[in-house]
């Protein structure tokens, strides 16, 4: 009865918090000169239905009183049916740029006409306190504010050209298309001049060196890994807040994800982690062997004979996520909403997103959230051997640290992060060994080379470029004192092209190093990716079966990468090749 009553409450607020920041995403996605067109046309039709219904308190309400009947249907006519014609023709009127500046040039009109008319009356005999005097403001304001809006121009859609000399990080425009594709520059002038560089645009700091992260990364009671607060926000918790947090209360009722394992601190994480590393250790991936490769011989079946494939939308995503879902017990028919989800989790972290797309996918993950739970809540009844299941028996264990809200939240995070580090590390590796005919050539001759390969295609190519930190009091990092909640993203893809670890040959792909497996590219310390056994297991796998059926790959297109400071992600790799009879 219990999980009834809580179940009625999440489903009722999470339909009511999905559609109200899917109403606030829309509302913000609009430009102010249509907002503004669009809530005065809605005053216009709420004032004017005013009017027609109740005629005679709102005549009153203007200083009218005995109205005669031509001046009731005066009323009626003028102040009601025409303020709610105005006000539909407006509502439809702003659908591009040039009757968007016509739709404002008539409220600016009809705002200072009014005003005008009032102030005529008010310096004859109208009194000032009076309605009319409360109005006369306001239609000032608003006609001014309607004839700025007038000459509003688009933002220009080209992106900056950076200079040819970068001198200062911001010269590189860290969220351009151009520095995603590119970012080594930039890394290594963060390293070089500034190892804690505030990135004031976007709120928080970056640490780029190796040294400095790894040392961090073990500090976990100077920085904490609980997220979830700034990912629903965009903001910390007040340091000093007393009780749960709006956004922990939507956790404990199930409509957000409450922070677990990457987004947790010791000593609940210890224990965490201790649950996921009894699902993702060394014997269960082993285990996997034999599914990966059948998955990987049936999907490779599909597009051999035709001699080219999309290899990231088309296989990369798949294989990876089509696994983790088998694992997790999850249908695996709802793969492509799953993804589509998933998607959205990482385009939340990019850096990118505007305030009304990072609303909007905060509804995206309450529909998530919503079905991870009707799946956590069957194959609780259901029981079975998939991971889903062992959570389910360890929340309903009194001695255990796991919860229902923690088991989803779990779930979530394995579904989010698990799919797309394999599959951009997947299509990392490809393109840099198709790029490099001898390296292609070696590991053909050579398959047993193909780990060390993997292991420097995560180090010079990391799917997650970093990960945030938050401080949990006042501190000192390289002399820049840092309030308590300062966020700390911990660029690991810095970290790993830093010459004062690496050497000097750090931006050069070179499997044969001694220290190859010291990336950062799965974290370091107490937080480092359970799933990283299963990202090598899967890779190896498909470079191993995609060399083993094919001759003279290559590459037949462009290759962009995601927009996206926190993923580095191909969002194409279009191959050709010729298939081994």
């Amino acid at each position: 009865m219990k999980n009834y009553l809580f179940d009625g409450r999440r489903l009722l607020l999470s339909w009511l918090f999905e559609y109200t920041v899917l109403l606030a995403s829309r509302v913000l996605a609009v430009p102010a000169p249509m907002r503004v067109i669009w809530w005065f046309a809605a005053a216009c039709m709420l004032c004017g239905m005013a009017f027609l219904l109740a005629p005679v308190p709102m005549a009153a309400l203007f200083g009218f009183h005995q109205l005669s009947p031509v001046a009731l249907t005066d009323v009626r006519a003028y102040y009601g049916a025409m303020l709610v014609a105005l006000g539909i023709a407006l509502a439809y009127a702003p659908v591009d740029k040039r009757t968007a500046r016509v739709a404002l040039a008539v409220i600016a009109a009809f705002a200072l006409g009014s005003a005008a008319g009032r102030l005529l009356g008010m310096l004859m005999d109208t009194p000032w306190l009076s309605i009319h005097g409360l109005l006369l403001p306001v239609e000032l304001l608003l006609g001014g504010y309607c004839l700025r809006l007038y000459r509003w121009q688009a933002p220009a859609s080209a992106e900056p050209i950076p200079p040819l000399q970068p001198q200062t990080p911001a010269d590189f425009y860290p969220l351009s298309a151009g520095n995603f594709r590119q970012p080594y520059r930039y890394y290594r002038l963060l390293r070089d001049d500034y190892p804690l560089y505030h990135m004031a645009s976007e709120g928080f700091f970056i640490l780029s060196r190796y040294e400095d992260i790894t040392r961090y990364c073990k500090e976990t009671e100077l920085l904490s890994n609980k997220l979830v607060e700034i990912l629903a926000t965009g903001r910390p918790k007040p340091p000093g807040k007393k009780g749960p947090s709006a956004v922990e209360r939507l956790g404990e009722w199930g409509i957000l994800p409450v922070d677990v394992l990457a987004l947790q601190d010791p000593p609940v994480h210890t224990a965490e982690r201790k649950i996921g590393h009894s699902g993702f250790n060394a014997h269960s991936v082993r285990a996997l062997e034999a599914e990966v490769e059948t998955l990987c011989d049936e999907m490779m079946a599909e597009f051999l004979p035709h001699g080219r494939v999309e290899f990231v939308q088309d296989f990369a995503w798949r294989l990876p996520m089509r696994l983790i879902i088998r694992y997790l017990g999850l249908p695996e028919e709802d793969f492509e909403q799953i993804k589509q989800w998933c998607v959205d989790g990482i385009r939340s972290l990019s850096g990118t997103a505007s305030r009304a797309e990072q609303i909007a996918i905060a509804a995206s993950s309450a529909q998530f959230m919503r079905y991870l739970w009707r799946q956590y809540r069957r194959i609780s009844r259901q029981g079975g051997d998939s991971f889903t299941a062992l959570l389910a028996r360890q929340a309903n264990d009194p001695d255990s640290i796991m919860t229902d809200q923690r088991a989803v939240a779990t779930l979530l995070q394995l579904l989010i992060a698990g799919s797309d580090s394999s599959a951009s590390s997947m299509a990392s590796a490809i393109k840099e060994m198709v790029e490099n005919p001898a390296l292609e050539q070696r590991l053909r001759q050579r398959p047993e080379d193909i780990p060390l390969f993997i292991e420097e295609v995560f180090r010079t190519e990391s799917a997650f470029q970093g990960h945030f930190r938050l401080t949990t009091r006042p501190c000192v990092i390289h002399g820049v004192e840092l309030p308590a909640a300062s966020r700390i993203f911990m660029l690991w893809a810095s970290g790993n092209r830093d010459e004062r670890f690496w050497g000097d040959d750090a931006d050069s792909f070179n499997m044969d190093r001694a220290n190859v497996k010291k990336h950062l590219t799965f974290g370091h310390g107490i937080h480092a990716c359970i799933g990283r056994e299963l990202a090598r297991m899967e890779i190896r796998i498909v470079i191993s079966k995609l060399l083993a059926n094919t001759e003279q790959l290559a590459i037949v297109g462009d290759t962009p990468y995601e927009a996206s400071l926190f993923a580095r992600t191909l969002t194409r790799l279009p191959l050709a090749f010729q298939a081994r009879a």
